[in-house]
């Protein structure tokens, strides 16, 4: 399996949840980020976390 040279981005969007649906429709949207993944990844910035709303994940912020 070769790993391709090509830049890869993520988009991230930011939302207000205001209930504990997973719906979007109902929240407040904030705004969004379109980063290479690569900077993300090496910017030192993500630690692992675990979140209150979910326990069995780990999210990381």
């Amino acid at each position: 399996m070769e790993i391709s040279d090509k830049l890869k981005f993520i988009k991230i969007a930011v939302f207000d949840q205001d209930s504990s649906s997973k719906k979007t429709s109902n929240d407040d949207y904030l705004g969004e980020v379109i980063i290479e993944l690569q900077v993300l990844l090496s910017s030192g910035l993500l630690r692992e976390t675990s979140h209150s709303l979910s326990k069995n994940k780990s999210l990381y912020s």
